[in-house]
């Protein structure tokens, strides 16, 4: 797992904060989840006492299933995510799962700047000073966004953003040159 997109996949964002999602670290990492849960509850006081108090969850169960007790799972912050890494075995897959994690946060970083940028554009909507089919198309991306990240979606995004900047900077160009008149 090494595109951008695929990265992504492995990082959620909730409520402004990126988290990772106990079953997806232990299926990079190749483990079960109870074991990965026996290691952040071993160490849920260091934990805690360093980067905060840990989120669990109670899993839904799967469709189809009659039911039976809810699995807990860990939803760790970036700095708690890298701590319970780092507690494991330092194999060259600990390593890599690792680094996987640290380019999904940065990744999903990168979107949320791309994403606010966006949001201040959408506030320009307002002023009514940009082309509303641009302004439209933004706002289907960026709704879009809060759903479900997907890099053609950041591209194209990125790509809007550019062209609104370029318009600003022409309407910016307008405004001194009927000044100087």
């Amino acid at each position: 797992m090494d595109s951008l997109s695929s990265l992504t996949l492995l990082v959620t964002i909730d409520n402004g904060i990126p988290l990772a999602n106990s079953y997806k670290i232990a299926k990079e990492l190749g483990i079960t989840h109870r074991s990965l849960m026996q290691l952040i509850r071993d160490y849920l006081p260091e934990i805690e006492k360093h980067f905060g108090v840990v989120r669990f969850e109670n899993a839904k169960p799967l469709e189809g299933s009659k039911g039976g007790r809810p699995e807990r799972y860990a939803l760790l912050t970036e700095p708690q995510t890298y701590y319970v890494l780092r507690l494991g075995e330092n194999t060259p897959k600990s390593l890599e799962v690792n680094a996987m994690f640290i380019k999904a946060f940065m990744e999903l970083k990168a979107q949320n700047e791309i994403l606010a940028k966006a949001n201040s554009i959408l506030a320009a909507k307002r002023v009514n000073i940009l082309p509303p089919r641009l302004l439209d198309e933004i706002e289907v991306i960026v709704t879009r966004l809060h759903n479900q990240a997907d890099r053609k979606d950041i591209e194209r995004l990125y790509t809007l953003m550019q062209t609104v900047q370029a318009s600003n900077n022409e309407i910016n160009s307008q405004l001194i040159a009927l000044r100087t008149s």
